[in-house]
């Protein structure tokens, strides 16, 4: 199939603490018209459960599967003018849909994960319908849970997605208190999926990740440094993504997947150059000043949080909340 003109590719990097036991999954389609994005962190806590006859996978396993294998099914049959038009309600039926029906067809569980905090199938997303507009590109985000999506431009790298956690932590601060999911895509009882519509303009990256991508590094500004400084390394869209793959696999602690789209550049010598004085910028503000101060000094971190925060969390590229 034929990509967008103005999509610049696809870089996608996913790993796995334990070797066939991973718990994310992702799934993209593109075409001249439009595309979609998505990526999916099966819940280990809540999905622990464990069934013997598909060879002791977990429910989280399993459900970031079903979910991904329902997504591309989903947006396969529909006319690309339809993806965009009521994407949450449809998305929601379909994907309830799917959950109900594979937990029909799951064996009894093995183990010893029962109780109130477990579900069947749980997951979360983060997924993003990407379609041409005159001047730009319009970015619609539908997500559950805390997996992310994220807009990078020259201006900086702006969160698209709210996480879905108890007390509504920011960002900065769930790196340190790890707050509780309060909605999760599952097969036991409804779940919500949240929209958001952006106009981008060109050019500029649009990114979907699980937490196992951001949460392995101390700041939101680090991640943000993380992606622009294996860029300003990287000689073309493939080494950027060995490079990604390359640090994550060695610094994460959890299973993490990201996947980044490229739009407007036409060159990766323009993306890498366009995005250079951001990362020039970025590091002379925010994370040589982050460097200086003991990990323990938390308040001092977190200042310089608040002068970046703004960009971090800006409303300037959405149409709709």
């Amino acid at each position: 199939m034929k990509a967008m003109q103005w999509l610049d590719g696809v870089v996608a990097v996913s790993g796995e603490i334990r070797d066939s036991r991973g718990e994310d999954s992702y799934s993209y389609l593109f075409s001249e018209t439009g595309g979609m994005a998505a990526v999916l962190d099966g819940c280990g806590g809540l999905g622990a459960r464990r069934y013997g006859t598909l060879e002791s996978k977990s429910g989280a396993y399993l459900a970031s599967r079903v979910v991904s294998e329902a997504l591309q099914r989903h947006f396969e049959a529909l006319p690309p003018d339809a993806r965009e038009k009521r994407s949450a309600q449809r998305l929601q039926t379909a994907l309830s849909a799917a959950l109900r029906d594979a937990r029909a067809r799951l064996p009894g569980g093995e183990g010893q994960a029962s109780g109130a905090m477990v579900r069947t199938l749980p997951t979360t997303l983060s997924c993003v319908l990407m379609s041409p507009a005159s001047d730009g590109l319009y970015a619609r985000f539908l997500w559950a849970g805390d997996s992310r999506g994220y807009v990078l431009t020259a201006n900086g790298l702006v969160q698209a997605t709210r996480d879905d956690l108890s007390g509504g932590p920011d960002a900065m601060e769930n790196l340190y208190e790890d707050a509780a999911m309060n909605n999760v895509l599952q097969a036991d009882e409804p779940f919500r999926i949240n929209e958001r519509l952006f106009r981008l303009p060109l050019p500029g990256v649009v990114i979907a990740a699980t937490d196992g991508a951001f949460g392995c590094l101390s700041s939101p500004m680090d991640f943000e440094h993380f992606l622009l400084d294996t860029l300003s390394q990287a000689g073309s869209l493939r080494a950027w993504q060995t490079l990604l793959q390359d640090a994550l696999g060695a610094g994460a602690q959890d299973d993490f997947t990201m996947l980044l789209m490229p739009f407007g550049w036409h060159s990766f010598k323009a993306l890498r150059g366009g995005l250079e004085g951001r990362r020039l910028a970025l590091r002379e503000r925010f994370v040589i000043p982050m460097d200086a101060y003991s990990p323990r000094d938390r308040a001092q971190m977190f200042r310089v949080w608040e002068t970046y925060k703004p960009q971090y969390y800006s409303e300037g590229m959405n149409v709709r909340a």
